[in-house]
């Protein structure tokens, strides 16, 4: 072999072992579930641990968080509830991370429906009767992927004086419930509860259990179809229980839960009556991708049946439903919201000690035990849906 070309097979073999030490030292990609947070003031999206789109508005305590069923989009509507002329979504590409704002005028709830689609209701003065201050509702698509205007949905809903809600999601569709003026207590509930479709009428699947309005609705398919309703039994300002109770709107299967370990059957208020000494509030309800529902869970013990228990410093922690529909605690840290996006890494929201009224917390992203501080008064985090 010549001396030229000992010294190219050289070359070459150093060329080689370079890129196999820099394939070998390279970092793996990240496989962490991105996901969304929302606060006064914007709505973010992360992805790894980096933040990496915001977009600006004005939000409150009860602003949902919406992903989109093919999980390519995230949308807010902001706080501004009623026949509003400013109202506004705020869209996050979860692709490209491009920010978008959508005028909503009137708009009201929002719940994703079909692949990119969310639906809202959008409220205006009754046009038959103005002077009674009363509104007429409808519920409107908008494809986020398209600059389409938004279309008026003919879902079928009865028409009542009590607005439809859009109250959540599930196997591309979004959930809604309404009351009839006739039925309902002065808390909003018993509610009837629908499946609202982008292609066919709606589908009612239920009517919810206790007093009050429901407050969400959270769908799973794994395993079978399950709806978790989260509603509750009001009987005065402190002694008030949610309750959550799951649906097959398939077979129409009724699956109630006990939350006995949170507190005693016999403290729990029954159609608006009841002799409890303690009050509890489940939130934030989830489930995750083996099928399990979740929910942060406040408990507290009343010195008096009208104690206003919103403003008070209550623990709050995470409890899971088990194999025998019981609610059981897995984590006792006072934590606002909790989402696990890796093995090793999970979103959580520590609960404001000083207005725990107001609802809000410091989010971290917490890998293998370490915190990293994203954000400030953060009211809710999401996830794609399972």
């Amino acid at each position: 072999m010549s001396l030229m070309r000992l010294r190219s097979c050289l070359v070459a073999l150093i060329t080689l072992s370079q890129v196999g030490a820099c394939s070998s030292s390279a970092t793996s990609p990240d496989t962490s579930e991105p996901f969304a947070f929302i606060t006064p003031s914007e709505l973010g999206l992360v992805r790894g641990d980096q933040i990496v789109a915001r977009a600006s508005n004005t939000f409150d305590k009860h602003s949902r968080i919406v992903w989109t069923h093919n999980r390519r989009f995230v949308a807010a509507l902001n706080g501004h509830a009623g026949p509003n002329p400013n109202g506004s979504v705020s869209v996050i590409d979860a692709q490209s991370n491009v920010v978008r704002t959508l005028p909503c005028p009137g708009c009201e709830t929002i719940a994703a429906l079909d692949g990119s689609a969310v639906a809202l209701t959008q409220l205006e003065v009754d046009s038959n009767n103005p002077a009674t201050g009363l509104f007429t509702s409808k519920i409107v698509r908008i494809d986020l992927s398209s600059t389409a205007s938004p279309t008026i949905l003919n879902t079928g809903l009865p028409d009542t004086y009590i607005a439809v809600r859009l109250v959540g999601e599930a196997e591309g569709s979004a959930l809604a419930a309404n009351g009839d003026l006739t039925e309902v207590s002065f808390r909003g509930g018993p509610e009837r509860m629908y499946i609202v479709s982008a292609s066919k009428p709606s589908a009612e699947f239920g009517t919810s259990e206790g007093n009050t309005a429901v407050e969400q609705i959270t769908g799973t398919t794994v395993g079978s179809v399950r709806l978790a309703v989260l509603s509750g039994a009001y009987a005065f300002a402190c002694t008030t229980a949610s309750i959550v109770t799951l649906y097959d709107p398939q077979t129409r299967l009724v699956t109630h839960t006990s939350t006995a370990a949170i507190i005693p059957d016999s403290d729990l208020p029954t159609n608006g009556r009841g002799p409890g000494e303690h009050g509890m509030a489940m939130r934030d309800l989830w489930w995750d991708s083996s099928g399990t529902l979740h929910a942060m869970v406040q408990a507290w013990t009343c010195t008096s049946p009208n104690d206003d228990y919103s403003n008070q410093l209550v623990q709050q922690s995470q409890w899971k439903l088990n194999s025998d529909n019981r609610w059981e605690q897995e984590d006792q840290e006072n934590l606002l919201s909790i989402r696990r996006l890796s093995d090793r890494q999970r979103a959580i929201v520590t609960l404001a000690p000083s207005k725990p009224a107001e609802r809000y917390g410091t989010l971290f992203l917490e890998t293998s035990g370490r915190r990293k501080n994203l954000a400030d008064k953060v009211y809710a985090i999401a996830t794609p849906a399972v």
